[in-house]
């Protein structure tokens, strides 16, 4: 009788510890076979654009002393320069009308100034129509001057811009085709027959 009981206990004794150890054989089999999960990130935002704000003041001062605002007048931002985007398009000098300086940009420049001070000349006729059709893709803004000459126009991406504004004098007209290198914040600018492409 103590002999079978003894049997018994050591039989119960070595089926506990096969038991155990196959548990703990197939818990490692199990963990080196598990893949850690990949945590998802969340979407990163797109890093935002500065922004710059351009005022300007624009005046003719004449021999005299006196300063003229350019007031009520169209500015144009630009997102290149006005001799190139009027070249691409095809637009010409109007034949006889050409500066003999061989400076073709200058002239297409002032044949747009020309064709609005002198836009009853036949030879003028067409530049326009033609000119404003090949600055529509590349104006960012347009503001007015105010009756001192001055604007501001809206918040814009930072970069390089083209400045241009056209108005009639009494001689004829003043034209710019400023570049300005828009940084982050507040930006300011004079515009005056010094820093214009002809004024006459």
């Amino acid at each position: 009788m103590k002999l079978t009981l003894f049997l018994i206990m050591a039989l119960t004794t070595f089926l506990g510890t096969s038991l155990a150890t196959n548990i703990q054989a197939q818990t490692k089999r199990t963990s080196a076979t598990t893949r850690p999960k990949t945590q998802v990130k969340g979407k990163v935002s797109p890093k935002t654009q500065a922004k710059g704000t351009l005022s300007f003041e624009t005046g003719l001062v004449f021999k005299s002393g006196d300063v003229k605002p350019v007031a009520r007048t169209v500015f144009y931002l630009l997102d290149d320069d006005l001799s190139k985007i009027l070249a691409d398009a095809g637009l010409k000098t109007p034949r006889g009308y050409e500066s003999g300086s061989g400076d073709t940009n200058k002239d297409l420049i002032d044949s747009f100034g020309s064709s609005i001070a002198f836009g009853l000349v036949p030879a003028f006729k067409d530049f326009y129509p033609a000119a404003m059709t090949a600055l529509k893709p590349h104006t960012i803004q347009t503001v007015t001057t105010d009756f001192s000459g001055k604007a501001t126009f809206e918040p814009a991406t930072t970069g390089t811009y083209y400045l241009m504004g056209v108005s009639t004098t009494p001689n004829g007209y003043v034209i710019w085709n400023f570049k300005v290198e828009l940084k982050a914040g507040k930006n300011s600018v004079t515009l005056d027959q010094n820093n214009a492409v002809t004024a006459v």
